[in-house]
């Protein structure tokens, strides 16, 4: 699978994969808890997220915790 001097190389031959070019699925992730992308953004204007209001001082990537 490796060529020349990388084909008797333990750790190179560890570190390798056979890969194939894909097109991109495009999906959204929804991760909760996190105040990150566009709940960030409600939250720096409103003070809310999702209608619900969030304490004071939060950052963005900061944890929620209910």
């Amino acid at each position: 699978m490796l060529a020349g001097k990388y084909a008797s190389s333990r750790d190179a031959q560890l570190r390798c994969m056979v890969v194939k070019k894909l097109k991109p699925l495009p999906i959204e992730c929804v991760v909760r808890g996190y105040l990150v992308g566009s709940g960030w953004n409600s939250y720096q204007k409103t003070g809310t997220v999702c209608g619900l209001r969030l304490r004071a001082g939060l950052g963005s990537g900061d944890f929620r915790h209910v």
